[in-house]
């Protein structure tokens, strides 16, 4: 079943003088096969931006499979290669005469190779291993890159085919890959145990209070709220502030400091002939 792809303003074709002959960045048409008889081969090289396929498949409407090299990356640095390859096997097989290239060239879209620095730092840290750095430099340049040497770091130049390389742990990755996982030691995790200093001299507030306790002290724990003629005896004189609207008498003032709320503890004793407590 032929394919009816819905063209529209923004997609890319390769047309001669009289019609598309095909889409750019995918493989379908049979318009520019050859002929049993050929006298003319046009070779055509391009490299062309990125699609998401299924942006291509919607706006193309049609099956999936001649649009998979739409959503491929494809490599600018290539075409003037392939085209040299395949003319050099057609007049091999086939003899006649090569023709001249003709480039067109958008030069301001084609996509710019990556500049990435990396730290001598952050590999040594990331493999936990260290790798010479005349090792590393020699790794980086069989990977194709542009490699110059700094102090205590590399900057490199991804190749032109290498998409993936964007960022400093896509390097790091590489070193690692290419110098052996199986060459990187095993190193145990250090988790050493760090015993805090404590001197017996040192108390804290939870020891002092359970010494207390040891001792026969009891913790008391009282409101806020205090009668205000008990806090007289301890405050005499001093204003203290009033609730307009106290739950009882007994707690109608705000205590003036902690002595209050003990001393009315103590009054509060059923049988005066009971055994004093300590408090706390």
């Amino acid at each position: 079943m032929a394919l009816k792809p819905k063209l529209d303003s923004d997609t890319l074709v390769i047309a001669d003088h009289n019609k598309a002959l095909a889409m750019g960045g995918s493989s379908a048409g049979n318009t520019p096969a050859l002929t049993t008889k050929p006298k003319t081969c046009c070779w055509n090289a391009r490299s062309s931006a990125r699609c998401p396929l299924p942006a291509a498949r919607a706006v193309m409407a049609c099956t999936p499979m001649p649009l998979t090299a739409m959503s491929a990356a494809s490599i600018p640095a290539l075409q003037y290669k392939a085209l040299e390859r395949a003319t050099r096997l057609l007049i091999d097989l086939c003899g006649g005469e090569a023709g001249p290239v003709i480039d067109v060239t958008s030069k301001e879209n084609l996509p710019t190779r990556a500049t990435i620095t990396l730290r001598r730092s952050k590999l040594d840290r990331l493999i936990g291993h260290h790798i010479d750095d005349a090792q590393v430099t020699d790794i980086l340049q069989r990977l194709g890159c542009e490699v110059t040497v700094g102090e205590g770091e590399w900057q490199a130049v991804a190749p032109s085919w290498r998409f993936d390389m964007e960022i400093e742990e896509d390097l790091v990755e590489e070193v690692a890959r290419v110098y052996g996982y199986n060459n990187i030691p095993d190193e145990p995790v250090q988790a050493g145990l760090i015993m805090g200093t404590h001197r017996e001299a040192d108390l804290s507030l939870k020891r002092v209070k359970t010494l207390l306790n040891d001792k026969g002290y009891q913790e008391v724990i009282t409101y806020s709220f205090v009668d205000p003629k008990v806090q007289q005896l301890i405050h005499a004189g001093e204003e203290a502030l009033i609730l307009p609207s106290p739950i009882s008498s007994e707690m109608s003032a705000m205590r003036l400091s902690l002595w209050t709320g003990p001393a009315g503890h103590r009054g509060l004793q059923p049988e005066p002939s009971a055994e004093p407590g300590a408090h706390l």
